[in-house]
């Protein structure tokens, strides 16, 4: 079990007791900037791991806790898989399900994530896809829109509730496009080196696959994603690629 707490509150917990806590739950304090965690074993809670945010390139780097072995983990080495998240965050609790596992992913060290791109263009959607990585300590990490594609429309309420709390970016007109952004990423990677996580329409999918060369890259969009993507990862069903 996972749980959230702000330092002040995990200190009640703390001095109350914890005796109703199942053996194995983590705690992630959410109000102190490198989010640290605790896990509760034998009736006290043990400092566990961190995962700093680094500002440089966007990945994490994990250190030891007190007295806790990190197993696997290489304290500062960012992960071999990059992915880059392409979800329609929208009004569905599912969408908040699936984000929160993509940032515990990779603050296990799983995955880096090198963008995550939105295929609905609500206005408040950036900003509250932001709110969401904020919480989890992911506060780098690319965020983009479609420009040219538009997907459902409406205004969920608590979407316009988080753009106005803690966050690094606003509306839909202040983040870069989605296509250029993949683009971006696919270009800079190796080859067969980069997954692909559908997790909603395939707008920003297809208006890659369609993109003519430019700047960023020599190889029109089809051409690029059959040269750095390896894998495909998709909720439903797709079709044949190439």
């Amino acid at each position: 079990m996972r749980i959230y707490k702000t330092r002040a509150d995990f200190d009640k917990l703390q001095s109350e007791g914890s005796s109703s806590l199942v053996a194995g739950t983590v705690c992630t304090i959410t109000d102190e900037p490198t989010n640290p965690m605790y896990v509760y074993q034998g009736g006290v809670w043990n400092s566990t791991v961190t995962a700093t945010t680094n500002h440089v390139t966007g990945g994490i780097e994990l250190s030891a806790g007190e007295g806790v072995k990190i197993g696997e983990l290489s304290p500062t080495a960012r992960s071999s898989r990059t992915v880059i998240v392409d979800t329609d965050f929208w009004t569905d609790c599912d969408d908040v399900g699936a984000l929160r596992i993509c940032t515990y992913a990779e603050k296990m060290g799983i995955w880096d994530v090198a963008a995550y791109l939105l295929n609905t263009t609500y206005i408040d959607n950036p900003g509250a896809l932001d709110r969401v990585m904020y919480y989890d300590g992911r506060k780098t990490n690319l965020i983009a829109v479609p420009k040219t594609s538009h997907v459902p429309a409406g205004s969920p309420p608590y979407q316009a509730t988080m753009v106005n709390q803690q966050r690094r970016v606003g509306y839909a007109t202040n983040c870069p496009d989605a296509v250029t952004a993949a683009r971006t990423v696919l270009a800079a990677a190796g080859d067969a080196s980069v997954e692909w996580l559908s997790l909603g329409f395939l707008t920003n999918l297809h208006e890659l696959m369609t993109s003519p060369a430019d700047s960023i890259s020599a190889m029109a969009g089809a051409e690029l994603f059959a040269s750095k993507v390896k894998k495909v990862w998709c909720i439903g069903q797709i079709a044949e690629l190439f």
